[in-house]
């Protein structure tokens, strides 16, 4: 038996973008890397030689062994991904207005920018999903960018531009209801929920694409540790 070269890291990484973009389950795709190893190892091959284009592979595998997720299960995913996009950016200004408010002894208030921005990024959260699975603009990274950065100034300009009160409410209330907000938005990530659809190797049982744990801890600590600083300025920043 000729051992072949290991796999070569771009066009594995290639086969499982494809597949995750196309919402094929971690464990599938381990079942696929696993039978591509075990193919080039036994015939010598490269995958470039054993199975082509790695896209196109993964599209053809996709068709035969990997049904896509039904509608219904794709608009439960994405209403709870917006509802969770809501609960933070509503979560954040209600944090930071309670905070504000109770430091310096009066109501908390809410601006017209703040409930622009946040019906604005509620709204553009659906378009910056739908970009991130559709194949033809991630791998643009340009078209990407700018619903990416479309999407941040429809949620943060109106904050500067319109900067009025509008109303007002209790601090200790508005804070309750930030931090429950906030809660709710990130315990996904803080439970690991967001991970648990992993690709595992079925001969090994072990991650051939393993999450770092510095990446996972920035994911899981940047909007706390950001808004435990900006909580600490308020206080003491006159």
């Amino acid at each position: 038996m000729i051992r072949a070269p290991r796999l070569m890291d771009p066009w594995r990484d290639a086969l499982v973008i494809e597949l995750r973009l196309c919402e094929v389950p971690g464990d599938r795709i381990g079942e696929v890397l696993a039978e591509v190893d075990a193919y080039c190892t036994d015939s010598g091959q490269t995958p470039t030689k054993a199975f082509g284009d790695p896209i196109t592979y993964a599209r053809s595998l996709i068709d035969v062994h990997a049904p896509i997720r039904g509608l219904r299960e794709t608009a439960r995913k994405l209403l709870l991904a917006t509802a969770q996009a809501f609960a933070t950016m509503a979560g954040v200004f209600g944090l930071l207005n309670g905070v504000d408010g109770l430091v310096h002894g009066d109501m908390a208030e809410v601006t017209a920018g703040q409930l622009i921005g946040v019906a604005a990024g509620t709204a553009m959260f659906p378009l910056v999903v739908t970009a991130v699975f559709n194949p033809a603009v991630f791998r643009r990274g340009w078209a990407l960018g700018l619903v990416m950065a479309a999407a941040f100034l429809a949620a943060g300009a109106p904050v500067v531009l319109w900067s009025t009160p509008v109303a007002h409410a209790s601090a200790g209330l508005m804070l309750t209801a930030g931090l429950f907000l906030l809660a709710f938005a990130w315990w996904p990530t803080a439970s690991e929920r967001i991970f648990a659809d992993r690709i595992i190797d079925p001969r090994t049982g072990s991650e051939p694409f393993a999450t770092p744990r510095l990446l996972l801890a920035i994911v899981r600590w940047f909007l706390p540790a950001t808004l435990l600083i900006a909580v600490v300025l308020i206080i003491l920043v006159p």
